[in-house]
């Protein structure tokens, strides 16, 4: 039997990272930035997430960029929310929070702000989508997925994501087994 749920889009995905260490070393050890990982429960709604690199995203051992700020963090200029936050010095991802939008920037501006002084290092404009808009591709890439989750899985187990092709929100469904059932078929449209 095969099943197509129109106007939604059901996504599977593998996603295991381990918990990030608190702890600060001298030389951080790969895997660098790895994205903190957040708690999900099935029904819990949010949007594809994008992480952007650049310069940001790069250690503070990493050549062409001493004097750049260690602890940067990525915002965007029109709501202030908050995107991302990265320890150069440390190798790893770091929270942070909204702020205060910043007038005076094209939209879809994101801010590489240094988090130690509230200054402005560095900007890049994304379109509707997200992805960087034309004239910023050559210096920023981005990826679209989904967030880290906290915890491990059993084996044989992946989470399954559903998502709204109107809306573009991403429902977490929770763990299934590995590999598709045989009586069920899903048809998948992204």
């Amino acid at each position: 039997m095969r099943t197509h749920l129109p106007g939604v889009t059901v996504l599977l995905a593998v996603v295991v990272l381990p918990g990030c260490s608190a702890q600060t070393a001298a030389a951080p050890t790969p895997p660098y930035f790895q994205p903190l990982p957040v708690s999900v429960e099935p029904g819990d709604v949010f949007p594809l997430q994008t992480a952007y690199s650049g310069w940001w995203d790069t250690t503070a051992l990493s050549p062409g960029t001493p004097g750049l700020p260690l602890l940067v963090g990525l915002v965007r200029a029109d709501t202030g929310k908050f995107l991302a936050g990265y320890d150069r010095s440390a190798g790893r991802q770091i929270p942070g929070s909204d702020r205060d939008p910043d007038a005076g920037w094209p939209a879809g501006t994101v801010l590489a702000v240094d988090l130690s002084t509230g200054a402005v290092w560095d900007w890049f404009i994304v379109n509707d989508d997200g992805l960087p808009a034309v004239g910023f591709q050559d210096r920023i890439s981005a990826e679209q997925g989904f967030p880290p989750i906290s915890g491990s899985l059993t084996p044989g187990t992946f989470h399954t994501f559903l998502r709204d092709d109107e809306t573009g929100e991403v429902i977490y469904l929770g763990t299934a087994p590995e590999g598709p059932s045989d009586n069920i078929g899903i048809e998948l449209d992204w």
